[in-house]
């Protein structure tokens, strides 16, 4: 398992940053697109913000990656298909290890996942919450219209995710991700003991700027508790 590539932006100063923020794009995109969002939310540079890149290209497409499926058959159906309707009866080896390689990233980077926050958009809302899934207790997951996905498993280890606080963004229009989707997110999460903090916009498969603020808050918040 190679380490993965990263854009990253450290806290001003010498003193210690008050947290980690760690957000992972989605399918097709890349780590530069989620970058704005440390500047707008982080003027003052208090966090350390990285942005990881997924390493697995997809054919036919000049930039842009996945965090999964891993298989070149899978990758044109995610591109051209259905791949991703339904993810709650899915589940993809490329999830869990998308999560491996982002619990490596963290240890090689120096933060503790105890003062991080794991989050991301869309594809990488969903490696996030694999993340916590996988036992790694970040102080808090920030989850940009996400989904429910590999249903079945997550249940079964839903008990890593008691005493959680996470943060979730979604469209009421959202056209990719459904909003259905999203609720069942949120229900379980909620029944999983995670104390979830649920913005809806109206809008599409996207990150406001009423969903950003929202964000900000709750790193405000999440960091002050941590």
């Amino acid at each position: 398992m190679g380490s993965l590539s990263h854009l990253e932006r450290r806290a001003r100063g010498t003193s210690a940053a008050r947290g980690a923020v760690v957000l992972l794009h989605g399918f097709g995109a890349e780590p530069e697109d989620l970058l704005p969002i440390a500047h707008e939310l982080d003027p003052d540079e208090r966090y350390d913000w990285f942005f990881p890149a997924a390493p697995i290209s997809i054919p036919g497409l000049p930039y842009g990656a996945a965090w999964f499926p891993r298989t070149k058959w899978e990758l044109q159906v995610a591109l051209f298909g259905p791949y991703f309707a339904d993810l709650a009866s899915k589940d993809s080896d490329g999830l869990v290890e998308a999560a491996a390689e982002i619990d490596t990233l963290v240890a090689q980077l120096g933060v503790s996942w105890g003062r991080t926050v794991i989050g991301g958009f869309s594809q990488g809302a969903i490696v996030a919450v694999e993340c916590a899934i996988a036992g790694h207790r970040p102080a808090g997951v920030a989850i940009l219209s996400g989904t429910l996905m590999a249903e079945d498993r997550w249940r079964a280890a839903a008990e890593n995710l008691a005493g959680l606080r996470a943060f979730q963004s979604h469209g009421a229009f959202d056209s990719l991700l459904d909003p259905e989707g999203a609720s069942a997110l949120r229900e379980f999460l909620t029944a999983a003991g995670v104390d979830v903090t649920y913005h809806e916009f109206s809008g599409g498969h996207d990150i406001p700027a009423e969903a950003r603020a929202a964000l900000g808050t709750f790193l405000e918040n999440t960091f002050a508790d941590a």
